[in-house]
């Protein structure tokens, strides 16, 4: 089990870097304006602004081991894995959540790979309702509901699906047709579908 997992994590590792570095050749392309998203000279802080009032965010670039320890034990079998993630408010209260996409042999699948948000933050991450399924980019969209902003992820066939939080945690709006030309907001992890802004951190 130990080597189909390494397998699987090394040959993700390559193509992964591939889609990172495609990325990054596309943005120097297309010429994009960055800008700093809070007043802090932090490159996790980072941010750059793409057509349709969207922003998309860098990945923070430093590992945070609570919150991989946060991940391991919320996730039955989860020892080996990569992950990318970002902190964006989602709840109007002044603290961040912390959005985690997380890649291996037993998060992935054919509609995606697990999406977690946590509350808190260090020794005090807290897991907001059930683990979404998605592709990149995950996008924090602009509109609410019971106070906590829609969340619009891709699932299997790149097929948007927004998510609502419902008071537990958020629900997929499944019968909904999603116009992304219309979605406003903050895209996380990715520029196009599957393509990642940069390489993942691998654990352990």
């Amino acid at each position: 089990m130990m080597n189909n997992s390494n397998n699987y994590l090394q040959k993700n590792k390559g193509l992964l870097l591939l889609s990172a570095l495609l990325g990054f050749s596309l943005t120097l392309v297309i010429g994009t304006t960055f800008v700093n998203s809070q007043p802090s000279s932090s490159s996790d802080e980072m941010s750059y602004l793409v057509q349709n009032q969207v922003q998309v965010v860098q990945p923070i670039s430093s590992r945070d081991r609570n919150l991989e320890l946060a991940i391991q034990r919320n996730i039955p079998n989860t020892r080996e894995f990569y992950y990318l993630y970002n902190r964006i408010d989602l709840n109007a209260d002044g603290q961040p959540e912390t959005i985690v996409h997380i890649l291996s042999s037993t998060t992935c699948g054919t509609g995606g790979c697990t999406t977690e948000i946590f509350q808190g933050s260090r020794s005090n991450y807290n897991r907001v309702g059930r683990g979404l399924l998605s592709h990149a980019p995950i996008i924090v969209t602009n509109q609410t509901n019971s106070g906590w902003k829609d969340i619009v992820v891709h699932q299997r066939n790149a097929t948007p699906v927004r998510f609502r939080f419902t008071g537990e945690g958020y629900e997929a709006q499944s019968s909904q047709q999603i116009n992304l030309s219309r979605v406003t907001g903050t895209w996380l992890f990715a520029r196009e579908y599957r393509r990642y802004l940069r390489e993942p951190f691998a654990v352990p």
